[in-house]
């Protein structure tokens, strides 16, 4: 491996690659990533900061300020959510068949999440 490189994380590594889309006026309105991205404050810091908009997986024991400034871990926010408020669909066929996830929206005052 050559000295000059740094380590970086994957959340970083993912970050450096937007920031090289945001500097060919390519950056997407959005982006996705799982839970290793969702507990990178930095990460969603500067999505904030490009304005783009962002779903990233968080662990179910994150906790997540709620809009009267009360904290609550993740999974227990989810239960908020009426059941009619759910939407649920497929994402298609992968290596392992069609996977269904459900989605809802509850909106969050902003940063949502605090680590």
């Amino acid at each position: 491996m050559p000295a000059e490189l740094e380590f970086a994380t994957k959340p970083e590594l993912g970050r450096q690659i937007l920031a090289d889309l945001r500097g060919e006026g390519t950056l997407p309105p959005w982006v996705t990533g799982d839970e290793v991205y969702g507990r990178d404050p930095g990460l969603r810091d500067w999505l904030e900061e490009q304005r783009t908009g962002y779903v990233l997986g968080v662990p179910k024991s994150m906790p997540v300020t709620l809009g009267s400034g009360r904290a609550a871990r993740a999974d227990a926010v989810l239960r908020l959510i009426a059941p009619k408020a759910w939407t649920i669909d497929s994402c298609g066929a992968g290596s392992k068949g069609e996977r269904r996830y459900a989605w809802a929206w509850r909106p969050l005052p902003v940063p949502a999440i605090t680590c």
